[in-house]
């Protein structure tokens, strides 16, 4: 572990009940033209849609709306997105809702100012101009994105999933209001949640892991251990979604600096090809991956950070806490299918492998599915 370490985190956080409100005066500093982006339902649904274009409007702010954000964002959405904030002439962006809205908005902004297709951006630094302005407002408690220079897009005709990494996408305005998070449902509260579980875990378990985000990532694991079953219990909770929207964002700032390691690359191939929704997938495979690096001088660090001494088995039982599958046979994936995903991990994994320090073969990523069936 590095204990000569920098951390940069340039984004402004607004954290609270009333985060929100200051929209109005905070949005004025990035110009007159808002391009909101939403998933298709939520935002406008749950009158959040509403609300933001009023605040903009006491702004006299001009807005653009987007509801075209779809789960697990892929390359058409985001240069269509793109198209249409150029042609509105827009001057930053709002991101309102989940992940995959903040990812999408932070591609949109990246396409808004520079030419070609999105592929062009995957990997590190890539992009030409600085991208559009960010606000972040998540609705939900789990991907961090509010606070990460990251976006995971898939790749349209591609079973990938591809990394943005690029500093100019980092939110600079980031307003967290745990009440956004009430009207989620059982599954999407606990699948999220276990997402940001699965960042502190991760996070910790990576070679650019420091003192600051590893005392970070504890924390994170331990709110999470009580808040998530919690909530889960009584959607309704305000201190409870509270906990978890500041442990999203812990989370957050844990894999900023540190990236994530091959939990979430193995889960994308379920994501992918069975629709596992994203932090489910990650979790399916963790218990498994925790076995395997056992066995390669990560023990005591997987305990230190989980709290549990036996971390697959508690990881398990903590998924049946909170009603969450903990196996691909729960999920739907089929057996047979196991060498084909194994392949495609290989492929989506090669970041991860350098980040964790150690080269896995198709047959150790077949073994670890084996593990998780």
């Amino acid at each position: 572990m590095a204990n000569n370490f920098g951390w940069y985190l340039p984004t402004e956080i607004i954290f609270g009940d009333d985060a929100l409100v200051n929209l109005k005066k905070k949005a004025q500093k990035f110009g007159k033209k808002a391009f909101l982006v939403t998933g298709k339902n939520f935002a406008r649904k749950s009158g959040l849609r509403d609300e933001i274009e009023f605040l903009l409007g006491e702004a006299e702010i001009e807005v653009k709306v987007f509801s075209g954000a779809i789960p697990d964002p892929d390359t058409k959405t985001c240069e269509e997105g793109a198209r249409i904030c150029r042609k509105a002439g827009c001057d930053f962006i709002i991101a309102a809702g989940g992940g995959s809205a903040i990812d999408t908005a932070k591609s949109i902004a990246i396409l808004a100012k520079n030419p070609g297709r999105l592929e062009n951006y995957f990997g590190l630094e890539r992009a030409i101009r600085p991208p559009l302005p960010i606000i972040a407002i998540p609705t939900t408690s789990g991907s961090g994105s509010e606070v990460t220079r990251y976006a995971v897009i898939v790749e349209a005709g591609k079973k990938e999933k591809k990394t943005i990494s690029c500093a100019g996408i980092y939110p600079r305005l980031s307003l967290v209001q745990p009440s956004l998070t009430l009207s989620l449902s059982g599954f999407l509260t606990a699948a999220t949640g276990v997402d940001a579980l699965s960042h502190a875990v991760e996070g910790a378990l990576g070679k650019r892991i420091m003192p600051l985000s590893l005392a970070i990532a504890r924390d994170t694991v331990k709110i999470i251990k009580e808040a998530l079953p919690q909530v889960i219990d009584n959607p309704n909770d305000p201190e409870g979604r509270e906990k978890m929207s500041l442990a999203a964002l812990m989370a957050g700032f844990v894999i900023n600096q540190t990236g994530t390691v091959i939990g979430h690359g193995m889960g994308y191939p379920l994501t992918i090809n069975y629709r596992v929704q994203h932090g489910a997938a990650s979790s399916l495979v963790l218990p498994a991956i925790f076995e395997f690096l056992a066995g390669k001088g990560f023990r005591e660090r997987i305990v230190e950070v989980t709290g549990w001494e036996d971390p697959a088995t508690g990881w398990r039982d903590f998924c049946r806490q909170i009603d969450l599958p903990v196996s691909l046979r729960e999920a739907g994936v089929k057996k047979g299918d196991l060498k084909k995903i194994a392949k495609e991990a290989v492929a989506n994994c090669q970041r991860s492998m350098d980040n964790l320090g150690i080269l896995l073969t198709e047959k150790d990523f077949y073994e670890i599915y084996r593990m998780s069936f």
